[in-house]
């Protein structure tokens, strides 16, 4: 499962789009669809819309009634639903991390016993 909900993205515009995040760059070609993170969607399609707008030499590129239509061709549904996070206590974390170290300890003491089980038997069987 996902960490984020996965989207679908479409190059609405007849050019192809380079989004950019974090350093990376992700070219959509003209007419693409391809799936991303949920945030990655919300973050290109403002660039997108942005582009197509400022080409067309619109006044307010910030206005909703012509950011809306173009938004709704870009934006697709969510492919994949991110898996849900159980929220935990801290006291609920610390205790599972208790638990997992004790287990952790019970297995090491169960090597050491028969470790030690076979030195002495290899010892004894010398002996005689």
């Amino acid at each position: 499962m996902p960490k984020y909900d996965v989207v679908n993205f479409t190059n609405i515009d007849e050019e192809d789009f380079v989004g950019k995040w974090g350093g990376e760059e992700y070219l959509i070609k003209a007419g693409e669809t391809k799936a991303f993170p949920a945030f990655l969607v919300e973050h290109f399609t403002k660039h997108l819309i942005d582009k197509i707008l400022l080409r067309k030499g619109v006044d307010d590129y910030n206005d909703p009634v012509l950011r809306k239509p173009l938004e709704k061709q870009i934006k697709g549904e969510i492919v994949l639903k991110a898996e849900k996070e159980e929220k935990k206590t801290e006291g609920e974390k610390v205790k599972e991390e208790v638990e997992e170290i004790s287990q952790e300890f019970a297995e090491l003491e169960e090597k050491v016993k028969k470790t030690s089980k076979k030195a002495k038997t290899t010892k004894t069987n010398k002996k005689e």
